[in-house]
């Protein structure tokens, strides 16, 4: 009668141990040889919808018992980058096995993030028989992941969104959080929402074919985290070598933190746009031919700068933090900086802007962070004197 009970119960445990004639000792070696294959999560804790990040190298054939744990989905539309898709499509294959499912390829490059590729996938999701019982899966870099977030929220008025990033910037940023946008012609991510993942996966394996480029605009946004709010991160930035899955999981914990306080982004949530501020506004201005994180790179040493220039930073800490974006060859050494004017054009129209000024993230200390108002002109007279050391390289 007990089992008969709780018959359902042991039907949704992840692992299953068959007992029959076994000693103790022999049961809790089965469950010890199953359990420490798990992939331990890191936790979104929100209150009223949280969900796991999991992080490995090698953890995308577990994405159907991974996505299982959470829902049985009617289908999977499945938008993914074409570049990833080209060189991992029997890994893919082989890890939708079994699962309904429709595919979508899309290249993964900021113009993506338009109304035109959103109207396709709609589009796409609509003529392929999808309906609310399916849940989206993307695959790719912070794009896709954006592209495929805010399509999910808006289809049929929502159905899940499950993120598995592939670029390193993807992975401990923009999958986690559950902002979606869009580009507009006058700015970055002026259109979007807030749609929050089903569940997150962090493949390490996917960086073994990364753009050397690209993992160093992904060491931007780590960076960043290290920055405003993680000095033990910082520090390690600065030995000798990395273990990136330790990386990744102090970066999706940092955001994790933040996101379950403002979700929203009415306070906290501004410190993790320290550097994005100027670097949105380079991004557009370069009609987006700059990386995010070479943008965010530059912003982040212009907000440093300028910290020190307004007494808040002392010199020590700021050649810290300039040395350390330097070491990684993050920005372009032949970057030409965009005039005032153009920058300034580019910051009014952006989500910070409140009324004559500007919520702008600058830094106490390493670990230390202060949001404050101030008016666009005053940023933009700092920023051309910023800008004439940086073109002579000081």
């Amino acid at each position: 009668r007990l089992y008969e009970a709780r018959e359902d119960a042991y039907a949704d445990a992840d692992l299953i141990v068959d007992t029959d004639g076994l000693e103790p000792d022999q049961v809790a070696t089965s469950i010890y040889d199953k359990t420490r294959r798990i992939v331990m999560p890191e936790p979104v804790a929100l209150k009223d919808r949280p969900y796991p990040i999991y992080i490995g190298n090698g953890i995308l054939p577990e994405l159907r018992n991974l996505i299982s744990r959470h829902l049985q989905p009617g289908g999977l539309f499945v938008l993914i980058d074409d570049k990833v898709h080209g060189l991992y499509a029997r890994l893919i294959d082989a890890s939708l096995s079994g699962i309904h499912h429709h595919m979508m390829e899309i290249p993964g490059g900021e113009g993506s993030k338009s109304y035109g590729h959103l109207e396709e996938v709609l589009g796409r999701m609509l003529s392929c028989g999808m309906n609310r019982s399916w849940a989206c899966l993307a695959v790719g870099g912070g794009v896709i992941g954006d592209l495929a977030g805010f399509a999910s929220d808006v289809f049929m008025r929502g159905i899940p969104v499950v993120q598995v990033p592939t670029t390193l910037l993807a992975q401990v940023d923009a999958s986690v959080g559950g902002k979606t946008a869009i580009n507009h012609d006058l700015g970055k991510n002026l259109i979007g929402t807030f749609h929050q993942p089903l569940a997150v996966l962090c493949d390490l394996a996917f960086f073994a074919t990364l753009d050397p480029q690209e993992m160093k605009g992904g060491l931007a946004e780590v960076i960043k985290y290290g920055v405003v709010m993680d000095t033990p991160l910082f520090e390690y930035l600065e030995g000798p070598a990395y273990d990136y899955e330790k990386i990744v999981r102090m970066c999706c914990r940092d955001k994790a933190s933040v996101v379950v306080r403002d979700e929203r982004e009415g306070d906290l949530r501004r410190i993790l746009n320290f550097g994005h501020t100027l670097g949105h506004a380079l991004e557009k201005c370069l009609n987006f031919r700059i990386h995010h994180g070479q943008a965010v790179a530059v912003g982040m040493l212009f907000a440093t700068w300028f910290s020190h220039d307004m007494g808040l930073l002392a010199e020590e800490d700021m050649r810290r933090i300039v040395d350390l974006i330097r070491r990684h060859e993050i920005v372009p050494t032949a970057l030409a900086l965009p005039e005032s004017e153009a920058v300034g054009q580019a910051m009014a129209v952006d989500k910070k802007t409140r009324g004559d000024g500007i919520n702008f993230v600058l830094i106490s200390g390493i670990g230390s962070w202060v949001v404050k108002k101030l008016p666009i002109p005053h940023v933009l007279d700092a920023y051309a004197r910023f800008s004439r050391g940086y073109q002579k390289g000081v």
